[in-house]
């Protein structure tokens, strides 16, 4: 999952149907309290508030994505990143608009969990076979000889 705070928009990856879900987070419907209804996920400290809303907007971001399992968005919330379990491809969304910018390909499989790095503003995903963090950086287009 990643949320765009300014926009209330939480994205969430569906890996066994290939899409990207977008939830508008302000819509929907207070429907009851779940404190008692799911006992086990809730805690038991008065002040923590755990109710079910029904009815929340939603729209399919993003189709046709082999296994998505990691998503991040960049630090303007513009694109939003979304990482290919089995292909180890990352695809780059434009958020306001859900057009696919870019593929990365990473060269592995087994992508997981994202995130862009507040001060290099690199992004890093991590592979599951080989417990690794890696990091891709942006590269300024080659100069043109002429």
């Amino acid at each position: 999952m990643a949320i765009h705070a300014a926009r209330r928009e939480l994205y969430v990856a569906n890996p066994g149907d290939g899409t990207v879900l977008r939830v508008m987070m302000n819509s929907g419907t207070y429907a009851r309290t779940a404190r008692e209804e799911y006992p086990i996920f809730s805690n038991q400290l008065p002040s923590f508030k755990y109710s079910v809303w029904e009815c929340a907007e939603q729209h399919t971001f993003a189709t046709g994505l082999d296994t998505p399992s990691g998503l991040t968005l960049s630090d303007d919330g513009d694109r939003l990143s979304v990482g290919e379990h089995h292909t180890g491809r990352i695809h780059v969304f434009e958020t306001a608009t859900s057009a696919h910018l870019t593929t990365i390909e990473t060269g592995h499989t087994a992508t997981g969990g994202m995130a862009v790095s507040p001060n290099a503003g690199e992004l890093h995903y991590v592979n599951a076979d080989t417990n690794t963090l890696y990091a891709v950086r942006r590269r300024d287009k080659c100069a043109s000889s002429s």
